[in-house]
């Protein structure tokens, strides 16, 4: 959006500044793209793929900054391209690994948990609701508690009572961002407590133990702290994208996971 600045831009990391996307399209003619723009440009940048020869890419989370633009998006995605979006946390081994133990009932049912989040509920929030619908499934019904603006006037950041069809129920907090930033989900089941901190660069395991100093009670113990390859997520998102294009692998963020969770993030933003 700035061609001075993105001048500046090749100049430490190399490559060629565009003043717009059509030019770039003609000039470089590429098969593979990334749409890493400002939410609110996302469906603007897609509308103009078509007949391009792109056949896919990664579109940058979330979709778009409204539920109504991502549809117009999804809309005038060409139909067949392959594009997955970058809802990191589902590219990581670690959390797959975890998303499959918590499915198939290692821990047991939820009993309850906690999320924590800031700077919009649909930037940056969305990555939150992405990881309760992919634990938990689709959700149900949301009561809004609060919220926060400290992203942009469309996007605040939003605090709500969260069910999900099989009955889990999770409390997601706003965080103002301006003080600091926090992404963080504690989720409490019979067998255990899983506890994603540092902003998913490590989980934390903590197993029911027999408490060693009152008889008949119980106790949440930390067995282990897994440190997650989140630093390396991108390099996971293109691998597995390359991987899907080839006929190797499945996708692991599709764009209708995407607009799914942006639905959800709706339902929460107009809860009462």
């Amino acid at each position: 959006i700035d061609y001075p600045k993105a001048q500046v831009a090749t100049r430490k990391w190399g490559g060629k500044a565009y003043s717009n996307l059509a030019e770039f399209i003609a000039t470089e003619r590429p098969e593979i793209i990334s749409v890493c723009t400002p939410d609110d440009t996302h469906a603007l940048v897609v509308k103009q793929l078509k007949n391009s020869g792109i056949i896919g890419g990664i579109l940058e989370k979330p979709l778009a900054d409204t539920l109504l633009h991502a549809q117009t998006l999804v809309k005038a995605l060409p139909s067949e391209t392959k594009f997955l979006v970058n809802y990191s946390r589902l590219f990581v081994p670690e959390f797959i690994q975890l998303k499959d133990q918590i499915t198939t009932g290692a821990y047991g049912h939820l009993l309850t948990g906690t999320g924590y989040h800031g700077k919009g509920l649909f930037h940056s929030g969305s990555h939150l609701i992405g990881l309760l619908l992919w634990f938990f499934g689709p959700l149900k019904s949301a009561v809004k508690l609060g919220q926060v603006s400290d992203f942009t006037q469309v996007d605040p950041s939003i605090s709500a009572a969260l069910t999900f069809t099989g009955g889990s129920r999770v409390v997601i907090q706003a965080v103002n961002r301006q003080y600091y930033n926090l992404f963080e989900l504690d989720l409490l089941f019979e067998k255990g407590r899983i506890r994603i901190i540092d902003s998913g660069f490590n989980i934390e395991i903590y197993k029911v133990t027999p408490n060693n100093k009152f008889k008949g009670y119980q106790s949440l113990n930390r067995k282990k702290v897994i440190a997650t390859s989140l630093d390396y997520s991108l390099q996971l998102a293109v691998n597995n994208l390359f991987d899907w294009l080839e006929g190797k692998q499945l996708p692991l963020s599709t764009v209708g996971n995407a607009l799914n969770i942006l639905k959800a993030c709706s339902l929460i933003a107009h809860s009462k």
